[in-house]
């Protein structure tokens, strides 16, 4: 069974990680500390992006994620997008229930798991971003929680797939940027 967690989402270091557990296992399609963009969340419950960036099976360790509220129409939507012919009938999408709620992976696990071992194999779907939440500030500069936009042709042939918005609303490739920063010191 595929379950989509749509929504907001990110990481706090306090939060730590969490282990995976038995027949389950997690995909995250966008590398840690960037985002996911709203049109890569359609095409993957399109079944048009089937890649992810990572997958965890059961008994790995990942970072305790916090999955955030979203607008109900987000939902609405996600919902709508789903192809179940692609990812079966039984697929779901897992949203926050109101814009103010969150649960983390570990919570998540627990819920799932309080009754004992789970009857069949879960493949949870992370369709919201790998925000990792620090106080100090300067890495959006070397792509620290850039956006990726690997899933659109638009943007492909760029010097990078990651983009940060800079201070005067232009984007600029973080690659470029960090390899000037790392090569020409």
């Amino acid at each position: 069974m595929h379950i989509f967690l749509s929504g907001h989402g990110g990481w706090t270091p306090s939060d730590g990680f969490t282990k995976v557990p038995a027949r389950c296992a997690v995909h995250f399609y966008t590398h840690f500390a960037k985002l996911l963009m709203t049109d890569m969340e359609e095409k993957i419950l399109r079944g048009k992006w089937t890649h992810a960036e990572r997958s965890h099976g059961a008994f790995m360790t990942v970072p305790n994620m916090t999955l955030y509220g979203q607008p109900a129409d987000w939902t609405k939507n996600a919902k709508k997008r789903l192809n179940r012919s692609v990812w079966g009938n039984d697929a779901e999408i897992l949203a926050a229930p109101n814009e103010d709620d969150q649960i983390n992976l570990s919570e998540l696990f627990d819920l799932l798991t309080e009754e004992g071992p789970l009857p069949e194999d879960l493949n949870f779907h992370w369709l919201c971003c790998s925000h990792v939440s620090l106080k100090e500030a300067g890495g959006a500069d070397i792509g620290f929680n850039a956006s990726d936009f690997v899933h659109n042709p638009k943007y492909q042939g760029l010097s990078g797939r990651y983009r940060n918005e800079n201070k005067k609303g232009v984007f600029k490739p973080i690659v470029g940027e960090l390899k000037r920063r790392t090569f020409n010191r």
